[in-house]
């Protein structure tokens, strides 16, 4: 438009020159001849044709004026469908190099606006392989005019990763590429609906494939009905059968008894009488048999009157499920015919399954019975002034009672398990107290078979689990206690790690490694089956029922974990099992480490890895600077090295045996060298050796291995002369004792010797306390009296302790008297027993045979008074 416009001012140009030529010839000529008057008429001519263009002139100006307007309205409406599409555009000026970016073109990029582009640049924006495929098209377009369309991966100046469709194409001047150009779209959107798309379509062709779905469509307005593949197949067409299937030829395979249900619930549906088509019905088979199908669908596109356009759904093979239903009607007739004889099958088991309970029961309670006074009385008399010999032999009566038990108490175990009565409590607990426990019970054992005993506990782990405590101590217990039966040197480690912490859930790994005989290959998988041992022959060296394992499996898999081995033969086992445990809703309180122990240097000298693991971590977790040594050279050599450096060690720890120079002797050697800064000594001992025995020189301070975190911390704080750390609070012991000792307690037991060793661990624990024979007694002697505590024996003649309890309560009640605590004290340890306890109105339970410590556990909870809230150490 631009050049019309030109070409029309240049001839009206021209010709205003050319008709001021001719008037000036007119004017000069006074020739007034018949050329003259044409040269005239000829310029009026032309006069008027000036006056044509300049009128078309005007009217190509106000075309073009209009052009223009419409042009920037589509310039500015492209810039904004431009900038919604996130399409852009950009040239490359090859004769210059200059490249050249539209508006929306910046703005993908994300480049400040004075942001100038080049060719190395812009290839900069995209990764290597689509740089070089972009710079590949570039070069073919420029030297060959080829055009390029391509997508490709591209990071923006921010760093965003999106991907863009690049365009381009050459403009050429006599034959050779001087510009290109293109657009430029961000198609990241567009792919992730795609994706999406693919994603979906891949989703439902799975269910499809998976569940061999028929889908169908049925178009309405023009009676056309598409079934898939599987459809077709169903019924013994192929696709191409079913490709011009109607309406009409559908319901022609039908089968006429369910041709009008079919139609009359499609119907319905049409019409909005339900919200979808669910239905079955039989079908001609390609072959002429009938096959069931179960058709579901509902209308999915309405059109534009009161009849839907779109109605689709799938058509499921349902012969085999109707089948089965017949066989399954069948079945269930000849069920109710054997439904009697059911029963009567089932009373006989429920009276054998009785009768088993009642035996267990009687047994528990006939070999408690006795074993409570063999233990008890071994008790008492251990606490007695006895020759070497005797204790010996009383400790060898309180081993084997305590073996027998263990016999019996795995037998229960198995019995519960198998009648599906052991049930899991679970209560917060210290995992740190769990392995205290486990440490102490078993040290003895341990130092017994000459191993070392090492509890650790990873940093990982939170302090305060809840599990069933009792459950997981028992299997601990008796994983533990196989490692050291099965154990001939070396040592035994215990090991408590995290596997998954994900807010107040955790799942955590226990693991027993020991060092000694391992497990051969055949027996791995048998050794956790009930009665099987690794080495069953009559020459074996290890005893046991081979219950141990079979119990810890199954105790584990209840809480829902899992239990496994790993024992090359002749280089120890590890056993190990993993559970998942909760955190605690409210976080435990935690005691501070006492500040004299922040900072302090201690040197540990032990000559077991392990252990020396375990006390650095410990003492780590207080604060503490901590140096270790394997044996006494090393560790003089770093405390020469710390003296000399002006920071001598505050505190050695030392263990009493060790290879080489023991414990006493390197404590000597320090305490003889002025040089090392005279350290505190502190003496671990094994549980059972007393400190004195292991050397003249008494050390500062002496701790039993395994050490418990609250002696531990008492001992150091005592030697580094600081106060005690603090601990919960508690009775004075001289108060206990007032209150023990002016408490009325009544002893509930018909069995003499029994009543002996009650009498005998109560006087020892400050209590001394009436007894009662029988119920009848029991109650008379309530009546009589006002006591602070009962102890009731459960199985007794005449009137048992459950009837005499139920008794004592309701006597209570009508006589408004205060409640009275009233303990079970019971050889019955069956599941349940402890229910009908408390059911009965007892407030706790006490299973035989009796201990000073399960004794005094139940003074301190019901005489006493004291609420005892476990401390959680700070590591």
């Amino acid at each position: 438009m631009d050049e019309t416009v030109d070409a029309l001012r240049k001839r009206i140009i021209t010709l205003e020159k050319i008709n001021t030529a001719l008037m000036h010839r007119v004017e000069r000529s006074v020739d007034t001849s018949a050329s003259a008057y044409a040269l005239f008429e000829r310029t009026i001519t032309l006069q008027d044709r000036v006056d044509q263009y300049t009128r078309e002139l005007e009217a190509k100006h106000a075309e073009l004026t209009v052009t223009l307007a419409q042009l920037r309205a589509s310039e500015d409406l492209l810039a904004r469908t431009g900038e919604a599409a996130r399409v852009g555009g950009w040239e490359l000026d090859l004769r210059s190099g200059a490249v050249r970016w539209t508006a929306q073109t910046r703005r993908i990029h994300e480049v400040p606006p004075d942001f100038v582009p080049t060719l190395e640049t812009l290839f900069g924006f995209y990764p290597a392989a689509a740089a070089e495929q972009l710079r590949a098209a570039v070069e073919a377009c420029r030297s060959e005019g080829t055009p390029w369309d391509l997508e490709v991966p591209f990071v923006t100046a921010q760093g965003r990763h999106l991907w863009v469709r690049v365009q381009g194409r050459a403009e050429l001047e006599q034959g050779r590429a001087v510009r290109l150009s293109g657009p430029f779209q961000d198609t990241t959107a567009r792919r992730e609906v795609e994706e999406a798309i693919r994603r979906e379509r891949r989703r439902l062709q799975y269910v499809i494939e998976g569940t061999h779905a028929g889908t169908w469509e049925w178009h309405v307005d023009t009676g056309d009905v598409v079934v898939n593949d599987y459809g077709a197949q169903m019924l013994g067409y192929t696709p191409l059968d079913f490709r011009l299937l109607s309406k009409d030829r559908w319901w022609a395979l039908v089968h006429p008894d369910d041709a009008e249900g079919a139609r009359g619930m499609l119907q319905a549906h049409l019409e909005g009488g339900c919200p979808y088509v669910d239905q079955e019905y039989r079908v001609r088979h390609h072959d002429g048999h009938w096959v069931w199908v179960q058709q579901r669908g509902k209308v999915v596109e309405q059109g534009d009157g009161a009849l839907p356009r779109l109605v689709a759904g799938t058509v499921l093979d349902v012969t085999a499920r109707r089948l089965a239903d017949d066989r399954l009607r069948e079945t269930n007739r000849q069920l109710t015919e054997a439904e009697s004889r059911a029963r009567q099958l089932a009373d006989v088991a429920e009276a054998a399954n009785r009768s088993k309970s009642e035996f267990l029961a009687n047994v528990s309670h006939e070999i408690r019975t006795p074993l409570n006074g063999v233990l008890g009385m071994a008790s008492l008399l251990r606490d007695t002034p006895l020759a070497p010999d005797q204790r010996r032999l009383v400790e060898t009566i309180s081993t084997s009672g305590e073996l027998l038990l263990g016999v019996i108490n795995d037998i229960l175990d198995i019995s519960k398990m198998e009648a599906g009565r052991l049930d899991i409590t679970p209560t917060a607990f210290v995992v740190g107290d769990l392995l205290e426990g486990l440490a102490a019970s078993l040290a003895i054992r341990a130092h017994q078979a000459g191993l070392e005993l090492v509890c650790l506990v990873d940093p990982g782990v939170p302090p305060v689990l809840v599990g069933d405590v009792a459950r997981l101590r028992q299997v601990l217990t008796n994983l533990t206690a196989n490692a050291i039966k099965f154990t001939q040197a070396g040592d035994v480690i215990v090991r408590v790690s995290p596997l998954v912490l994900v807010g107040r859930e955790a799942a955590i790994r226990f693991s027993v490694q020991d060092s000694g005989i391992g497990i051969p290959p055949q027996k791995v998988d048998e050794i956790f089956e009930k009665f099987t041992q690794a080495d069953g022959s009559t020459t074996r060296r290890h005893g046991g029922t081979g219950l141990g394992l079979p119990i810890s499996r199954q105790l584990v898999e209840l809480m829902g974990g899992a239990i496994g081995v790993e024992s090359p033969e002749g280089t120890g086992s590890e056993f190990w099992f993993t559970l998942p445990l909760t955190l605690p809703a409210t976080a435990p309180v935690s005691l501070p480490s006492p500040p004299i122990l922040e900072g302090a240097s201690v040197l540990i000298v032990d000559d077991h890895h392990a252990h020396r693991e375990l006390m650095t971590a410990l003492l780590s977790g207080w604060g503490m600077v901590v140096t270790a040594a394997a044996e006494a050279s090393t560790a003089l050599r770093l405390l020469r090295d710390a003296a000399q450096r002006g920071t001598p060690c505050a505190v050695v720890i030392v263990d009493a045996v060790m290879p080489g120079y023991d414990g006493p002797t390197l404590e000597a050697l320090i305490r003889g060298d002025a040089a090392l800064g005279a350290p505190a000594l502190v003496r671990m001992v094994p549980l059972g050796m007393r400190a004195e025995a292991q050397g003249e020189g008494r050390p500062d301070g002496v701790v039993v291995k395994p050490p418990r975190r609250v002696e531990l911390r008492r001992v150091l704080c005592d030697v580094l002369g600081g106060a005690p750390p603090p601990r919960a609070p508690e009775a004075p012991h001289t108060s206990r004792q007032s209150l023990r000792a002016s408490a009325r307690v009544l002893l509930v037991e018909d069995n003499l010797v029994n009543q002996r060793v009650a009498l005998g661990m109560l006087a020892k624990l400050g209590v001394e306390a009436d007894v009662a024979g029988t119920g009848v007694e029991a109650v008379r002697a309530f009546d009589g009296a006002t006591y602070d505590l009962v102890l009731m024996d459960v199985q007794m003649p005449d009137m048992d302790g459950l009837q005499a309890t139920r008794i004592i309560r309701e006597t209570a009640a009508i006589e408004r008297r205060p409640h009275v605590p009233i303990v079970a004290v019971t050889a019955h340890a069956m599941q349940g027993d402890r229910e009908r306890c408390l059911a009965a109105g007892m407030d706790d339970y006490l299973s035989k045979p009796l201990s000073v410590s399960s004794l005094d556990g139940v003074l301190d909870r019901w005489l006493d008074g004291q609420s005892r809230t476990p401390e959680v150490p700070t590591s």
